[in-house]
């Protein structure tokens, strides 16, 4: 069995009724977390579906990067946000 000096760090997308990921990425470190989702992002056909994602993907450019592909997001804005809350 190998052993791994530090844990692995993987984003997936799933099909929520599902329950299951049907794509995996693997992560260098925990700091480049944030890129990988987008560029995971960036790959899938997300017309007509919504995508969820934990606090720290909320972030204007992960936002953008869901429009550019034609899907819809329930992301949360910090209250000093005016105008992504606003839009």
């Amino acid at each position: 069995m190998e052993c791994y000096e530090s844990p692995l760090h993987i984003v997936s997308a799933q099909v929520a009724e599902l329950g299951i990921p049907f794509t995996q990425q693997t992560v260098e470190e925990k700091g480049n977390e944030i890129p990988a989702v987008r560029g995971l992002l960036e790959q899938l056909e997300l017309g007509g579906c919504l995508v969820v994602a934990d606090e720290l993907n909320c972030q204007k450019d992960t936002a953008c990067t869901i429009l550019s592909g034609k899907g819809d997001y329930p992301l949360c804005a910090k209250y000093n946000q005016e105008n992504l809350k606003r839009d």
